[in-house]
C-alpha cells in the first residue's frame, strides 16, 4: 500500500484505498480486493508492511503491502503455542492444602466457561488486533467456543501463545508499544479491572478503574508506553452516562488517574473515538460528532513556589478523585503515598498554588472544566491539619477552562475556550462569594496560549500573571481594580515552551528586571532570548539560583542576576573541579520535582517514580551565607556539620566581622560539642578560595594560604570561652591549646590544675582523645608534675611495670632542680637540663661528697651534650668558671677549632695551652703575645717561636716564618732561607 493513502477494511469485505495528496486533497476511492467472509477486524503492523486480517470465517490472513496473501490459518488453531509455561507447582492449587475439601478440590479446574461467555452487554462481541510495538508480535481478541480469549501470534503466522483464561475478560485489547505487557479489561460484580498479559499469556498484575465506570470501550497506549487512554462510558452525575478518555500512568507501581477529557467539555458536546499520534507521544486526537480536538499533553509538577520561610514546599500529585498533599519541609513521604489525601467530588484537571503569601494555598479545577474548589493550608508540623476547603467557584456554562492560576487572595484566572471556540482568559473576583465577578478576555493571538503562571514578585503585593503563546511570546496579564484584564508583552522567546517561569532580576537604582525562562520541548532551555542549555530535562527557578537537571545525568546550579541573560551552561563532564559547587550528578533520567524556595533542598523523583531528597552543596553553602549575613552562627554551623561542609567556611566568609563578634558566637552555640567541632576543624586555608570559590564573589585572586590563622582564632577565642565561666565549655578551651600551631600542650595541662578530681578526670580523658598519649605523658613530666604524670599513664597502653619505676625513682630524689634536670635529660631537653643541674651543683655545699660527683655528672652531661656555652653562662663568676672553660677549649681543640679552643683556654686561665692552640691555629701573634704578657721566660718565648715558625712553614706560610725567626730568635740564616 503507498504511505500517501487511506486503507478502509469493510465489515462486507471489501477492501478500498483512497490517495491522498500533499495539499490534503483526496482522490477517488479504489477497490482493491475482497474478502467473501466478511472483514471481523484488521490492522497494519507498526511499519506498515504486514496486514493482519481477520475474516468471517475466523481465520487469520497476513498480507503485504500490496494485498498479497503471505499466511492464512484458523484463528482457534490448537490449544497451546510455541511458548508453554512451564509449572513447578509452586504456590498452585494441586499443591496446596484444601482442608475438609480433600485432594478431590486440589484437582478439580475452575470453569470459566460460564463467566467468560456470560452475555452483560458491554462486551461488543467485534474482535480486536493488536500489534506490538516492533511488529514482531500481534495478539487477536475474540470470542470462542467457550468465551472470549486472547491469542498471541509471531509475525510469520505462528501461535505464540494462548492467554490464561480469566473471568469476564471484555472486548478492550491495546499491546504496549514496549513490548512488556497487553492490556485488556475485566468486568467483576464489584469492579471493572484493566487486566495485563505477559507474551506468553500469563496474567501480570492489574488495576481497578473508578467505581462509576459503566463500560470500558476502548484501550490505546501512547506511542512511549508512558500513558494508557480508557474510553469509557462514565457516570459523572449528570441525567445519563457520559463518555470519557481517562489517562492512566503508571508510577512506583501505582496506577494514577492524570486526567478525564469528558465529551461535555468538548466542543459539540460529543466524544466518538480517541487515538494516539503514531510520532507524539504526548498528542492525543480525539474526534466528536461535530468536531476534532488535538490534544497536546505535558506533564508539570504541582508545586509551591512562594519564597517564604514559613512556605511548606509542597506538592500535589493528582490521582483521580484524590489529591496527594506532602509538604516537603516537614515530611519527605515516598509516592503513592502522601503525609494528607484530600477528596474531590470528580477527577481534578488542574493544579496551581498560591502565588502570594506564603504559598501553601491552592486551588483545584475539577474535570467538569467549569469548577474550582480553593484550598488553605496553614504552615504546619508534622501533626499538621489536612488542607481545608475555603470555598467554590463556578465558571458557569460559557467557559471551558483547561488551566488556572491564583495570583492573589481576590483574583483567579482562567485560560480555556470561550462559547464560540475561541481562546479566552477569565478574571474571578474570589471577594464576592460564593457569586463571584466573572471578567472575560477573549485572546486573539496569532498563537494560542499554552501556559498560564502566576509568579511571586519580590517586595510587591502583586505577582506576575504570564501567558506563554505557541511561537514564544510571553504576555503579562494584570487585573485591574475594575476586574478586566490587560495584556502587554513581556518577554520573546526563541521557540515555544512547556514550561514557563519567571524572575525579578534586582538592579542598582533599578525596580528590577522580569527575565522569563522557558524550557522547549527538545530540552532547550532559555532565558529571555538567551540559550542556557541545549540538554535540559527539568528546571526550577528559585529567586537565588536556577536549578536544572541535564540529560547528562547531572543538576546545575545557574545564579539568577543580571548575568542569567548572557549566561551559558558549560558542557559536563568528568574532569570538572572536585569542589565545584555549580554541579552535581544525579541518577539516570531524574527530574526535579522542587527546591525548596528558601531551604537547602531539592526534590528528585527518578523514572520509575519514587522520590528523593538531597542538599546540594550550591543551596547549602547559599543558606551558610545567608545565616552568617544575619550573625545566626548556630543555623550555619548546624547547617555545617548536616551536610559535611567545612566549618572553615564560617569564619573565612567574614572574618572582620567574626573576630569582633566571638561573645555572639559563643552565646549562640553554647553548645561543647559544636565548639569543638568547629575549632578543631581549623586550618591555615582560606576554603572560600580553595573549595568552595563560588561562595563569594573575589574581585582580586589571593592566596589559599592563611598564615597563623588557626592560632590567631584560638588565642582569640580562648578568653571568651574562659570568660563564661561554664565547666561545660573546659573541653572547648582544652581544644583551642591543641589546635594552634604547634600545639601548646603543656598550657592545656595547666589549665587542670585548679579543677576538681571529677572535673580534672573527665578534662584529662578528653585531652587525650585529641593528642597522643605519650606525647601528653611527656608534656605532663615536663610540667615537673609526677601525679599528673602518672594520671596520665594510667590511661595509657605503656607497661606499669615500666612507668611507675621511673615515676618512682623521680619522686625518691630530694633535689628539686636535681628531679627536673633528670627529667629534662629524659626529654631531651638540654638547654633546660643544664641550668636545672647548674642549680643543683650551686645548692650543695663545697667541700661535699656530693659536690664532687655533681661536678663529674654536669661535666659529663655538658661535653656529651655539648652545652658549654650553656655551662659558660650559667657559671659566670663561680669558682669552677675556669674549670667549663677549659673542658669548652678541649672540645673545641678536638674538632680542629683551634681558634675558638685558644680563646677558651684563655678565658679560663690556661695560658699554656692557650698559647698552644694559638700556634696551632697560626696566629703566631697572639701565641707570643701571650706568651710574653704570661711571664715566660725568654728561653720559652723562643721555643714558641721556633715552633711557631714551622708550623707557618709547613703551611707555606714562609714570609710569616721568617717574620717571627727574625723578630723573636737569632735564627737569622734559616729565616732568610725560607724566603
Amino acid at each position: 500500500m503507498e504511505r500517501e493513502s487511506v486503507f478502509f477494511g469493510l465489515r462486507s469485505g471489501d477492501i478500498f484505498t483512497v490517495r491522498v495528496g500533499p495539499l490534503g486533497d483526496s482522490g477517488e476511492a479504489e477497490l482493491v480486493g475482497t474478502v467473501d467472509s466478511g472483514i471481523m477486524a484488521c490492522a497494519w503492523s507498526p511499519d506498515e508492511e504486514l496486514l493482519a486480517l481477520v475474516t468471517g470465517e475466523a481465520r487469520l490472513l497476513l498480507m503485504t503491502q500490496g494485498f498479497d496473501v503471505v499466511d492464512e490459518f484458523p484463528l482457534a488453531q490448537g490449544q497451546q503455542g510455541e511458548e508453554v509455561p512451564v509449572a513447578l507447582g509452586w504456590g498452585k492449587r494441586e499443591t496446596q492444602y484444601h482442608g475438609k475439601a480433600g485432594k478431590a478440590a486440589a484437582l478439580e479446574t475452575p470453569d470459566l466457561r460460564r463467566a467468560g461467555a456470560a452475555d452483560d452487554g458491554e462486551d461488543d462481541g467485534a474482535t480486536r488486533i493488536s500489534w506490538r510495538g516492533d511488529g514482531a508480535f500481534f495478539a487477536v481478541s475474540f470470542v470462542g467456543p467457550s468465551g472470549r480469549e486472547v491469542r498471541v501470534f509471531s509475525r510469520e503466522g505462528r501461535l505464540h501463545s494462548v492467554a490464561e483464561p480469566i473471568e469476564a475478560l471484555k472486548h478492550a485489547l491495546s499491546w504496549r508499544p514496549s513490548g512488556r505487557l497487553i492490556a485488556a479489561t475485566e468486568r467483576l460484580g464489584h469492579r471493572h479491572d484493566v487486566v495485563f498479559f505477559e507474551r506468553n499469556g500469563l496474567r501480570h498484575g492489574e488495576f481497578t478503574l473508578r467505581g462509576c465506570t459503566r463500560r470500558v470501550l476502548e484501550l490505546a497506549w501512547n506511542a512511549d508506553s508512558s500513558v494508557l487512554a480508557v474510553t469509557a462510558l462514565v457516570d459523572t452525575g449528570g441525567a445519563a452516562p457520559e463518555v470519557c478518555v481517562e489517562l492512566w500512568a503508571d508510577r512506583n507501581y501505582h496506577w494514577y488517574l492524570k486526567q478525564e477529557l469528558r465529551a461535555s467539555s468538548l466542543p459539540g458536546g460529543s466524544l466518538l473515538s480517541a487515538a494516539w499520534d503514531a510520532e507524539d507521544p504526548m498528542r492525543l486526537h480525539v474526534a466528536g460528532a461535530e468536531a476534532y480536538v488535538s490534544v497536546r499533553l505535558h506533564a508539570a509538577a504541582d508545586v509551591a513556589h512562594v519564597a517564604s520561610e514559613l512556605s511548606n514546599a509542597a506538592a500535589v500529585v493528582v490521582d483521580g478523585a484524590r489529591l496527594l498533599y506532602t509538604p516537603f519541609r516537614w515530611a519527605n513521604v515516598p509516592p503513592p503515598m502522601a503525609l494528607h489525601s484530600v477528596d474531590v467530588p470528580m477527577p481534578a484537571a488542574h493544579v496551581a498554588f498560591a502565588a502570594f503569601g506564603h504559598g501553601n494555598d491552592f486551588a483545584v479545577l475539577l474535570a467538569d472544566r467549569r469548577t474550582v474548589i480553593l484550598y488553605e493550608c496553614a504552615a504546619e508540623s508534622l501533626q499538621g491539619n489536612c488542607p481545608a476547603e475555603r470555598g467554590r467557584v463556578s465558571l458557569g456554562e460559557g467557559v471551558v477552562a483547561h488551566q488556572i492560576a491564583w495570583p492573589g487572595h481576590s483574583s483567579l484566572v482562567c485560560l480555556g475556550l470561550g462559547a464560540g471556540g475561541q481562546q479566552v482568559a477569565v478574571a474571578v473576583d474570589l471577594s464576592d462569594l460564593p457569586e463571584p465577578t466573572l471578567a472575560t478576555r477573549v485572546l486573539d493571538g496569532s498563537a494560542r496560549v499554552t501556559r498560564l503562571v502566576a509568579v511571586e514578585r519580590p517586595h510587591s503585593a502583586s505577582p506576575l500573571l504570564l501567558l506563554a503563546a505557541a511561537d514564544g511570546l510571553v504576555l503579562e496579564a494584570a487585573v485591574d481594580e475594575a476586574g478586566a484584564i490587560d495584556v502587554t508583552p513581556v518577554a520573546q522567546l526563541p521557540a515555544g515552551c512547556v514550561e514557563v517561569d519567571a524572575a525579578v532580576v534586582e538592579s542598582e537604582g533599578g525596580p528590577g528586571a522580569v527575565v522569563v525562562v522557558g524550557r522547549t520541548e527538545r530540552n532547550q532551555l532559555f532565558a529571555g532570548g538567551n540559550l542556557l542549555s541545549s540538554v535540559c530535562s527539568s528546571f526550577y527557578l528559585r529567586r537565588d539560583f536556577l536549578v536544572l537537571t541535564t540529560t547528562t545525568h547531572f543538576v546545575r546550579f545557574v545564579p539568577v542576576d543580571a548575568g542569567l541573560l548572557t549566561a551559558a551552561v558549560s558542557e559536563d563532564d568528568d574532569d570538572s573541579l572536585r569542589y565545584d559547587e555549580t554541579r552535581r550528578r544525579v541518577e539516570r533520567g531524574s527530574a526535579i520535582v522542587l527546591a525548596s524556595p528558601l531551604g537547602d533542598s531539592v526534590v528528585f523523583q527518578m523514572p520509575r517514580g519514587n522520590i528523593e531528597t538531597v542538599r546540594p552543596r550550591a543551596l547549602v553553602l547559599a543558606a551558610v551565607r545567608r545565616a552568617l549575613d544575619v550573625r545566626k552562627y548556630r543555623e550555619a554551623l548546624v547547617n555545617c556539620r548536616v551536610n559535611r561542609i567545612d566549618m572553615n567556611v564560617i569564619f573565612d566568609h567574614s572574618p572582620d566581622s567574626l573576630m569582633a563578634d566571638w561573645e555572639e558566637f559563643v552565646k549562640q552555640i553554647d553548645d561543647p560539642d559544636l565548639l569543638n567541632l568547629f575549632i578543631s576543624g581549623l586550618r591555615d586555608e582560606d576554603v572560600t578560595v580553595s573549595m568552595y570559590a563560588g561562595t563569594k564573589a573575589r574581585e582580586v585572586t589571593r592566596s589559599a594560604v592563611v598564615d597563623q590563622k588557626s592560632t590567631n582564632i584560638c588565642r582569640a577565642l580562648r578568653p571568651v570561652l574562659q570568660a563564661v565561666g561554664d565547666s561545660r565549655l573546659m573541653p572547648s578551651v582544652l581544644t583551642t591549646f591543641m589546635c594552634e600551631t604547634p600545639a601548646d600542650i603543656p598550657a592545656a595541662l595547666r589549665m587542670l590544675a585548679p579543677l576538681s578530681t571529677d572535673e580534672r578526670d573527665s578534662a584529662l580523658t578528653y585531652l587525650l582523645f585529641l593528642s597522643d598519649v605519650d606525647t601528653v605523658y611527656r608534656a605532663a613530666l615536663g610540667l615537673y608534675d609526677l601525679p599528673l604524670a602518672l594520671l596520665v599513664a594510667q590511661r595509657s597502653q605503656r607497661d606499669p611495670r615500666e612507668y611507675l619505676p621511673e615515676l618512682g625513682h623521680l619522686n625518691a630524689l630530694s633535689s628539686e632542680e636535681y628531679r627536673r634536670f633528670k627529667i629534662d635529660a629524659q626529654l631531651g631537653r638540654p638547654e633546660l637540663a643544664v641550668t636545672h643541674l647548674c642549680a643543683a651543683y650551686m645548692e650543695c655545699a663545697a667541700g661535699a661528697q656530693a659536690e664532687g660527683e655533681l661536678w663529674a655528672e654536669f661535666t659529663e652531661f655538658v661535653d656529651a651534650q655539648d652545652m658549654h656555652r650553656s655551662a659558660i653562662r650559667l657559671l659566670g663568676g663561680h669558682r669552677r668558671f675556669s674549670d667549663v672553660c677549659v673542658l669548652f677549649g678541649e672540645r673545641q681543640a678536638e674538632r680542629g677549632e683551634w681558634s675558638q679552643a685558644a680563646a677558651s683556654f684563655l678565658l679560663g686561665g690556661a695560658s699554656t695551652r692557650a698559647v698552644d692552640a694559638f700556634v696551632k691555629a697560626k696566629e703566631w701573634r697572639m701565641a707570643l703575645a701571650v706568651a710574653s704578657e704570661g711571664g715566660a721566660s725568654a728561653q720559652t718565648v723562643h721555643d714558641t717561636a721556633v715552633r711557631a715558625s714551622a708550623v707557618l712553614a709547613e703551611h707555606h706560610l714562609f714570609l710569616d716564618a721568617a717574620t717571627v725567626l727574625l723578630e723573636y730568635t737569632e735564627r737569622d740564616e734559616e729565616a732568610v732561607a725560607l724566603l
